[in-house]
């Protein structure tokens, strides 16, 4: 269905999609009445509500990118994930004992692995090549925008009770019927044409997966730090609130940037991306307020979330379309373990250089700028027809 006039409808649904593919943190407001409501667990070990489910995550992107369009459509595989998403996610509402919670919270984990893996090949099949630039950069836009507004309802709701937080989840109603109604459903990949290229991934969306990776190990130290820094310029949380959420604001206004940005420097669009994330990360390291911290963390959210569907975008466009779904979820899998590794990565710069809230950030910046550079020249994106170099 590769239409150069897309109906609104598709595109809402196709955004529906995109909507909750970011929402691990809609229960963070709930984590420190957790540590008191189950006192009796180490506070370590209930940060495992958090990050459990990224790492069940990984697997279910893999299992979800291998049979997507091959075995079973997007729109149906999306209906599942977003049904198993609604029911674990406010399965913890309504259970006793922290087991039980950790046990629902792994299963929503493959929920929303699994939908993380929907979007790219989603636009890759319903809009030509010019158009998708500007769909994969609004999609990043409304990814963070429902995650920023899941979390603003989960706070609401954590103050009323505790447990409320996990209803947050419900509101996965509204892009359920949105995907259930206006979702055109993909035809299935022909199985002979299946059998000969399932697992023909170039080495091209290898490497910005792998690349994704190391982006997420050094993006997280900054995400986590900045808390910290804020800390010690006010004593008063609700300012680490707000530099958190202006870092998401960058973020969303990143991925609506990303058209824009295409369209001026093609297939060097990720070199703007990684250049100006570093930048933000840079400001961050050297900022002497709370101003220039907030416009930094700004800086590199743009520059961050631009890079996103930038990767997206190159790898559906060097890789079969029977194999951007697999190819996709190889590149969210792999952005997952980057996140995991970002704590080992913390530990590993603290030990060395005895710091480890701002040396992980410069450190992040510098390999930010010198891929950006490098990418120049080993360029992801296919040469255009109008190119002379």
């Amino acid at each position: 269905m590769n239409e150069s006039k897309m109906k609104l409808t598709t595109t809402l649904a196709v955004m529906a999609v995109f909507s909750i593919t970011m929402c691990l943190g809609a229960i963070t407001p709930a984590i420190a009445i957790l540590m008191q409501v189950y006192s009796d667990v180490p506070p370590a070990t209930i940060t495992f509500v958090s990050t459990l489910p990224s790492l069940l995550g990984i697997p279910a992107s893999i299992i979800v990118g291998m049979l997507v369009g091959k075995k079973i459509g997007i729109k149906k595989m999306a209906i599942i994930l977003i049904l198993l998403f609604i029911v674990t996610g406010c399965a913890p509402t309504f259970i006793n004992g922290f087991p039980l919670l950790l046990v629902s919270r792994a299963l929503f984990g493959l929920a929303i692995g699994g939908l993380s893996v929907l979007g790219n090949p989603l636009v890759t099949s319903l809009y030509v090549e010019d158009k998708r630039a500007n769909i994969l950069g609004i999609g990043t836009f409304i990814a963070f925008g429902g995650a920023m507004v899941m979390q603003f309802v989960g706070g609401f709701l954590a103050d009323l009770q505790w447990n409320y937080v996990f209803l947050t989840h419900a509101l996965a109603i509204i892009p359920l019927v949105l995907i259930l109604f206006f979702l055109p459903e993909q035809p299935l990949q022909a199985d002979e044409q299946t059998q000969k290229t399932k697992k023909h991934i170039p080495a091209k969306a290898w490497a910005v997966s792998l690349l994704f990776a190391v982006m997420g190990i050094l993006i997280m130290p900054l995400l986590l730090n900045s808390s910290v820094i804020s800390a010690t310029m006010s004593d008063k949380a609700t300012i680490a609130a707000t530099v958190a959420v202006v870092y998401s604001i960058g973020c969303m206004l990143g991925g609506i940037a990303f058209g824009p940005v295409y369209k001026i420097f093609k297939r060097y669009c990720m070199t703007f991306s990684l250049i100006v994330t570093a930048i933000g990360m840079v400001g961050v390291f050297f900022s002497p307020n709370i101003t220039i911290l907030c416009v930094s963390m700004f800086i590199a959210g743009i520059g961050y979330c631009s890079a996103m569907p930038a990767a997206m975008m190159a790898i559906g466009m060097v890789t079969p379309p029977e194999s951007v779904a697999f190819a996709t979820a190889i590149m969210m899998a792999l952005m997952n373990v980057g996140s995991f590794l970002s704590t080992a990565w913390l530990l590993v710069i603290g030990n060395i250089t005895g710091d480890a809230v701002y040396s992980p950030i410069m450190i992040g910046a510098i390999v930010y700028g010198v891929i950006g550079v490098l990418i120049i020249f080993f360029n992801p994106f296919p040469k255009q027809s109008n190119e002379v170099v």
